[in-house]
């Protein structure tokens, strides 16, 4: 929990700096790491960040639970605008595409997959690695109202949003190695390419 929760805190912080950059006019800063080139700046952000959380778990997370109703579609929405940012740059297909040679070089030194089963393969690995959680986490699972709510919501809620979040990551990935010549992975790394008020919403 005090892992995941970190991890949390750093990426919404990055990405609160990387909007914040694209708003005033800074630009998009990398920031993966805490080392010798983290700014004061973005160290009082992550800490504003984790005094917003400590107060929210002080509050108690059942005092939150309905938002969820309300940030789910939200986060549906937010996926769907990302598509079609991927689709105003190419086509799927040319998105599919982008890396062509570089896939064949790898193939043919025997180091990748073919795309699909590349994929597949990919999906089976991060839905494995979050079923033992799901499995032995109580606070992934305690809100269920039955058993076999647990099971069904399990055997649909793991698969299919990797399957879709992940299908979409390549699908901006290959979108944004076609026309800005380098593959993004993190959402904040977009925001450079956005208006300023969508990097704000993102």
């Amino acid at each position: 929990a005090i892992m995941w929760l970190s991890f949390q805190l750093w990426q919404g912080a990055l990405g609160l700096f990387a909007a914040g950059g694209r708003v005033f006019g800074e630009g998009f800063t990398e920031w993966g790491r805490i080392d010798e080139f983290l700014t004061l700046g973005q160290l009082l952000l992550l800490l504003a960040f984790i005094a917003l959380h400590v107060l929210a778990v002080s509050l108690g997370a059942a005092r939150f639970r309905s938002l969820v109703y309300a940030i789910a579609p939200v986060q549906l929405l937010g996926c769907i605008a990302i598509a079609v940012w991927a689709a105003s740059l190419c086509s799927f297909g040319e998105a599919m595409r982008a890396d062509d040679r570089v896939a064949a070089e790898a193939r043919a030194s025997g180091g990748a997959l073919p795309r699909p089963q590349a994929w597949l393969a990919a999906i089976n690995s991060s839905v494995g690695t979050w079923s033992t959680l799901v499995l032995n986490v109580a606070d992934l699972s305690r809100f269920a109202p039955s058993q076999r709510d647990q099971i069904v919501g399990q055997a649909i809620g793991l698969p299919l949003p990797f399957g879709l979040t992940g299908l979409l990551g390549l699908w901006v990935a290959g979108a944004s190695s076609f026309a800005f010549g380098e593959a993004l992975w993190q959402i904040p790394q977009y925001f450079e390419h956005w208006p300023p008020a969508a990097a704000l919403a993102g």
